[in-house]
């Protein structure tokens, strides 16, 4: 399964959107603000396998972030968190992979979580150069 970072200020919320996604399978990191997810993001830049964040946050919010992750050498799929309906079409706009609106829906979280894992394992895969040499060692 994959490493996702969950980015929430909400610290009850963050927890609970971590223990669904565990109970599912993933492991998860924790930041409280954009700015400390941007943090782990930099030290770690190749652990995460997806992004979930909030959309309004203090310090950073989640489309800043957005907008950060999506200018970086390596890709990781962001997902926004948002109380609001209205801004689930500007995440789509400023390029998230998806977005939910609060109260998260557990299944919908999990559905969409392994969607986008498996997506994102097959386009690595397709990605991998052929290897001709492959079928002498059968």
């Amino acid at each position: 399964m994959a490493h996702i970072l969950v980015v929430e200020d909400e610290p009850h919320i963050r927890f609970l959107i971590c223990k669904v996604l565990e109970f599912a399978g993933h492991t998860t990191d924790q930041a409280g603000d954009g700015l400390e997810a941007l943090h782990m993001l930099y030290t770690q830049p190749k652990s995460y396998g997806l992004i979930l964040s909030d959309a309004q946050m203090p310090k950073m919010d989640g489309f800043r972030l957005l907008d950060l992750v999506k200018r970086q050498p390596f890709s990781v799929p962001v997902v926004i968190l948002t109380a609001h309906r209205n801004l689930c079409a500007s995440a789509a706009e400023r390029g998230a992979s998806g977005a939910l609106t609060k109260p998260i829906n557990r299944k919908l979280l999990v559905d969409l979580v392994n969607h986008l894992v498996n997506a994102d394992a097959a386009a690595i895969r397709e990605s991998q150069p052929a290897n001709r040499f492959a079928a002498a060692y059968k």
